[in-house]
């Protein structure tokens, strides 16, 4: 679990050989960023690994590589995952989510033919030791609703992967707060981009974690919330909820 940046960029610079095959340059003109932009929107894990290459390796803007890596690990939850950890949740890294996250990429990471390899794998044998096996996260929730004595059970379980956790966590806190996110982020898809705990206590906070798990209800919810916003970025990534809701199998 102790990654340190040399290792990180490392790690990067060896995706950037697979994802550029040969490509010695990654600035791009304003019209090619638009569209590379765009097409992470839709759902393009090759673009969105790009855009979040350049913001974050060209550019040194955290907070756009932040938002990028957010949507690339959306794209692809197991490509983009060790870079969503140790970027967006790097401030987290004892957090359940921030474990999740970890293991979640274990099989390719470890797989990957390069320098760290072996020691990747000694990373996640000692992580397995420490932490907990989430292989097994599903949605057989032992409650139906939420109460204060098992509020912690279903936080718990959704930041390790269930979906049916994170819609049941949305659907609490719906009407709990009277904060209109659509004047405080022209750009819905800046909340819930990283670690914020202040943002837990907002239903988007969990249909957004209830997407990226997997569950169709939270895409739907999630999807009809981005359509509603008046940013064009919004708009698009609505169109990709909406899209991977009815790929995805009915599970409630």
């Amino acid at each position: 679990m102790k990654n340190n940046k040399i290792l990180f960029n490392i790690c990067l610079f060896f995706t950037a050989i697979i994802f550029f095959t040969g490509n010695s340059s990654s600035r791009f003109n304003i019209s090619q960023v638009k569209r590379m932009e765009k097409a992470a929107l839709q759902g393009d894990e090759k673009s969105s690994y790009t855009i979040t290459d350049f913001y974050g390796i060209d550019l040194q803007d955290l907070d756009k590589q932040e938002f990028w890596q957010c949507i690339w690990f959306e794209n692809n939850n197991v490509s983009g995952a060790w870079n969503y950890a140790n970027i967006n949740y790097m401030n987290a890294k004892k957090s359940l989510r921030f474990q999740y996250l970890y293991f979640l990429c274990e099989e390719e990471m470890c797989s990957r033919e390069s320098l760290f390899k072996e020691k990747t794998k000694q990373d996640y044998r000692e992580a397995h030791q420490k932490y907990p096996d989430f292989y097994f996260a599903d949605d057989n929730l032992k409650f139906e609703e939420i109460n204060e004595t098992n509020f912690q059970y279903f936080y718990d379980e959704a930041c390790s992967g269930s979906g049916l956790a994170a819609l049941r966590l949305a659907q609490y806190y719906e009407n709990k707060t009277t904060e209109n996110l659509y004047e405080k982020y022209p750009r819905l898809l800046e909340f819930g981009k990283k670690y914020n705990p202040d943002e837990e206590k907002h239903s988007l906070f969990w249909y957004r974690i209830g997407s990226q798990n997997g569950n169709k209800e939270c895409m739907k919810k999630y999807s009809e919330i981005l359509s509603r916003s008046k940013d064009k970025y919004d708009n698009i990534r609505a169109e990709f909820w909406k899209r991977k809701s009815f790929e995805s199998p009915d599970i409630l």
